[in-house]
């Protein structure tokens, strides 16, 4: 049996254990085995590994490294007839189910259902029980050979080349082996330690397991599994529920930080909370830090591809991809956070969220931030990320409130936004943003009065104005919307002694004509909010001048809000040369940010620009007024599909129930009836390519055709289904290349 790394953009990647010698065989024979064995079509591999060495397909073995194969295409398989297959991501696509983390290969050619333990082991167990079984082989034979001097030459012989064989198939080094897995991991947009071992990485594989990645993989992860009901409302600020991990007091965080060296207390932290525009606030905000020259952390939530987006190493460059934590560093952090969490009454481990906050902290402090942009989980008052002293406290922002998590957050507008407001501390400021909802500005006015903190209305504050349309660059590429603004400081922020460092009022803050990369209405008043915060912390004493705000403005791009990406030109066929629809990736999962992204398409791509609506959601949110909302957009065609929510289905919403209530909203619609095709997908690797394709079609009958009324897909509903689009599209872009 030969264990074969085959990767797979569809359904995961793994080992497959195939009855045949890749040593002695030609490329084609071992694809036709893998495709036999696997049960997949003729010629839907395209590419295998073996021993580290691709096999090309030209036949033979090509050295080139660590090179990992794949095969695309093909639905889903059943799971009833892969009894013995296993995929090394926690993602599993395949199944969408948790993953066994004791089998690292599987055997897909229909015998035994045990896995292979050569790849799952550590390096060093794995090298070792490698030769402990050869030891025992050697043995047998011994036992069974002839007692002739010749046959027991030939037996030293035989042992000597096999230890040479294994001194040459020695598990890489650990660093290597760790690169190795980010790669898979990173190609799977799974998270760090995703993939336990490499066994193609090298014929005895080697173990990329980290003990902190384990026992991070293996707490209580609310963002899969879906959050306890009034976990931060007011009246159960300071209950738990009972239950091991699932207590949202702050006493086990905080004894976790304390084991850690309370390193929240050590770095200047700007907290931001709220329902809708926390990411975009807290990204333009760290970009006018980072402009001013100072090395700012960030911490956000969720992620798009890999858990490591959530923490950025603190960085002064405002330009640029961001500086996220490295797998190594990131690995490490999980070590130092399963050590510390040895300190916690037994039985009563920290959450996910819990660990990777602490972990935040912990790196923030080590590396000496001069400030961080931390953004809330969830709620506010008893969220993981609340545990800051309120000297360290530099501002408390609160974006728009909304209808979001509610049963979690007590069931109404107003005990949602007093768990927001739980992040707000006496005397310190409080920068709250324009709200949609006079019941939650109420509530957030009257907290802010009631805990003594120095609030600030941003609205009032700052006035921030398109100062041209919303431009759409033809494409090409990957963030292709612009829209400059005006902004004007229209009152004193804070003590304008110090704001002005002197006894007169500073100079308030005018900036014409800058070009911003996160557009649309909304996007203004979160710019509006993030100038606000800015302008506080000037006034508390933080060198944050104009020029810097206006860099941050410019800088500031957030994946997934309002991203407006384009393929190269189609290439052959009927329709060659003809250009690609826009794709606008925007995570929109609230009726108020659904409005928000409806609005910003109608203004980007106004009538008569075909509109096609991808929509994958999870289960818990509010389908019938987000149908409402998006149909506003009048899109000619919507294409409903399910997601994996935090690598998992258990979250996810149907396609069917999100078709039930689009059709619902329409019915109930006072808006004049538009035409709308309404289809259903399994995945979003069949959903995107029939909305495009869709809307190609409809642009190409338009009047005038593509050139006049170039059409558009937008991908929307959550995050999760925004990352799914993405990686489709990166692989649609690969192949065009």
């Amino acid at each position: 049996m030969a264990a074969v790394f085959v990767k797979s953009s569809t359904y995961g990647s793994g080992v497959v254990r195939v009855p045949l010698d890749p040593a002695q065989a030609t490329a084609q024979q071992l694809q036709a085995r893998v495709e036999s064995a696997c049960r997949l079509g003729p010629g839907s591999v395209e590419q295998l590994s073996f021993q580290g060495q691709p096999l090309p397909a030209g036949g033979g073995l090509a050295r080139a490294g660590a090179s990992l194969g794949f095969w695309r295409g093909g639905p889903a398989p059943d799971e009833g007839l892969y009894p013995n297959c296993w995929f090394a991501s926690p993602l599993n696509k395949a199944f969408q189910k948790p993953l066994d983390a004791s089998a690292d290969t599987w055997d897909c050619s229909g015998g035994s259902s045990s896995s292979s333990s050569s790849s799952s082991s550590s390096s060093s167990s794995s090298s070792s029980s490698s030769r402990r079984s050869s030891s025992r082989r050697s043995s047998r034979r011994r036992r069974n050979s002839s007692s002739t001097q010749q046959q027991q030459q030939q037996q030293q012989q035989l042992e000597q080349q096999q230890q040479q064989q294994q001194a040459a198939a020695a598990p890489m080094p650990l660093p290597r082996c760790r690169a190795a897995a980010a790669a898979v991991a990173a190609a799977l947009r799974a998270p760090p330690g995703a993939a336990r071992s490499l066994s193609g990485a090298r014929e005895r594989g080697c173990d990329v397991s980290d003990e902190g990645l384990r026992w991070l993989a293996g707490l209580v992860n609310y963002e899969a599994a879906g959050m306890p009901r009034q976990v931060d409302a007011p009246a159960a600020a300071e209950a738990s529920v009972a239950g091991g991990s699932e207590k949202f007091d702050l006493s086990r965080m905080r004894a976790l930080l304390a084991a850690l060296g309370d390193p929240q207390a050590r770095v200047p932290i700007v907290h931001v909370a709220g329902t809708k525009g926390k990411g975009s606030v807290a990204a333009m905000l760290a970009a006018m830090l980072r402009a001013a020259g100072l090395r700012v952390g960030v911490y956000t939530s969720p992620h798009l591809h890999t858990i490591r987006e959530r923490i950025q190493t603190p960085s002064s460059s405002p330009r640029g991809p961001p500086p996220i934590i490295s797998d190594v560093g990131f690995a490490r952090l999980a070590s130092e956070a399963r050590a510390a969490a040895a300190a916690l009454p037994a039985g009563d481990p920290p959450s996910h969220f819990e660990a990777v906050t602490a972990m935040a902290f912990h790196l923030f402090a080590r590396e000496g931030a001069d400030i961080a942009v931390v953004e809330t989980g969830m709620g506010g008052a008893t969220d993981a990320t609340n545990v800051a002293p309120a000297e360290a406290l530099q501002a408390a922002v609160i974006t728009p409130i909304g209808w979001d998590h509610v049963e979690a957050l007590g069931g109404s507008l107003e005990s949602i936004a007093a768990a927001k407001a739980g992040i707000m501390r006496p005397g310190r400021p409080a920068v709250i943003a324009p709200q949609p909802h006079a019941a939650a500005a109420a509530v957030l006015a009257a907290c802010a009065a009631a805990v003594g903190a120095d609030a600030v209305d941003a609205a009032a504050a700052v006035a921030v104005s398109a100062a041209g349309p919303l431009h759409v660059e033809p494409g090409p590429g990957w963030h292709l919307a612009r829209q400059a603004v005006d902004v004007e400081q229209t009152a004193d922020v804070g003590p304008a002694a110090a704001a002005g460092g002197g006894g007169g009022a500073a100079p308030r803050l005018r900036l014409a004509g800058v070009e911003m990369a996160l557009v649309g209405a909304h996007q203004r008043a979160n710019a509006a909010t993030a100038v606000a915060a800015a302008l506080r912390l000037r006034a508390g004493g933080w060198r944050i001048g104009d020029d810097a705000v206006a860099e941050g403005l410019r800088a500031a791009a957030l994946p997934g809000r309002f991203q407006v990406a384009r393929l190269p030109a189609r290439r052959g066929g009927a329709d060659g040369g003809a250009p690609q629809p826009y794709v606008v990736l925007d995570g929109a999962h609230t009726p108020e940010s659904a409005a928000a992204l409806a609005a910003a398409l109608r203004e980007a791509f106004p009538p008569p620009a075909p509109l096609a609506l991808v929509v994958g959601m999870a289960g818990d949110k509010e389908h019938r007024e987000v149908a409402a909302a998006l149909r506003r957009a009048a899109p000619g065609v919507a294409v409903f599909t399910s997601v994996p929510v935090a690598g998992s289905s258990q979250r996810s919403a149907q396609p069917g129930t999100l078709v039930a209530h689009w059709q619902a909203a329409a019915l109930l619609s006072d808006a004049p009836p538009f035409r709308c095709r309404e289809l259903v997908q399994g995945g979003m690797h069949a959903a995107l390519p029939k909305a495009l394709s869709e809307v190609a079609a409809l642009a190409r009958a338009a009047p005038g055709g593509e050139a006049v009324a170039p059409g558009v897909v937008a991908v929307t509903g959550s995050l999760h289904a925004v990352a799914a689009a993405t990686h489709e599209l990166e692989t649609m872009a690969d192949d065009a290349a």
